[in-house]
């Protein structure tokens, strides 16, 4: 694809949209513009002789018996169809423990005065080594999930708060003064995920949902996304009304979902 042509009297934007693109490294404007959208606005036709690593997260109780569940079934099919490795890690079936313990806050932000020989960065703890792993070494993160009051589930916030932790998704400037930071103030540290997938269901509609803000997308498109490859693009869907929806629009959404994923991400 192309850049998209910016008629001449639209200058200020054009020159607020170069800076941008220089200080992205030159991404294509339907990349900036995908981000801004938090995937409103779709992400550009990938090559189809790409393939990834990718992490599929899931959260929902009920896993597999849940639409949830078949919603991340669909995710999954596609990108195996497409010839993508796929890593399955639910968080309910894995019993992820969300809670961030007082020893991990302790240390989290490395020495303190009271502290003074803890290192520059936390050591995560054990039950985390298999997520940070895959985390590490995945080229794409998808993440399906419920949405419950305009927000996502407490497990995978929790999965948020202990694997996200400084030293693996970020670093600091002060620490790595000879890293650039972000327009976060943060140095990237997942620049590795150049794809993030968010498939997600809400009880409420549309309009309600955009007026109460959808915090969980919110969340992960403007504080993850600026940590992962400054291309990074999202592909986001999401299924609203689920509580009065019908058979055949979850079937639909089903059908798209698999369609989406073995020929769009």
């Amino acid at each position: 694809f192309t850049e998209l042509p910016l008629a001449k009297s639209a200058l200020p934007i054009k020159n607020f949209t170069k800076g941008i693109l220089k200080q992205r490294n030159y991404m294509s404007l339907q990349v900036l513009l995908n981000q801004l959208t938090k995937g409103w606005i779709p992400p550009p036709v990938r090559d189809t002789n790409e393939r990834y690593r990718v992490l599929l997260v899931h959260a929902h109780p009920l896993g597999e018996k849940s639409l949830s569940g078949a919603i991340a079934n669909q995710v999954r099919r596609g990108l195996s169809d497409a010839g993508h490795e796929v890593v399955f890690y639910s968080l309910y079936d894995t019993r992820f423990e969300p809670r961030v313990s007082k020893d991990e806050r302790g240390r989290y932000l490395g020495p303190t005065k009271d502290s003074p020989n803890l290192p520059r960065y936390p050591t995560p703890s054990a039950d985390l080594t298999k997520p940070i792993s895959e985390l590490k070494k995945c080229n794409a993160l998808v993440l399906v999930y419920p949405t419950w009051w305009f927000n996502v589930p407490a497990i995978l916030k929790g999965f948020f708060d202990r694997c996200f932790l400084p030293g693996v998704a970020f670093k600091l400037p002060h620490v790595e003064p000879d890293l650039k930071p972000t327009s976060s103030g943060l140095c990237p540290g997942l620049t590795n995920i150049k794809r993030l997938g968010i498939v997600t269901t809400f009880g409420a509609s549309r309009p309600i949902t955009f007026l109460a803000g959808d915090n969980g997308t919110n969340m992960i498109c403007r504080a993850f996304l600026p940590l992962f490859s400054p291309d990074c693009t999202i592909l986001w869907q999401g299924l609203f009304s689920l509580d009065t929806s019908t058979q055949d629009s979850r079937a639909n959404f089903l059908d798209n979902v698999y369609k989406s994923y073995r020929d769009v991400f």
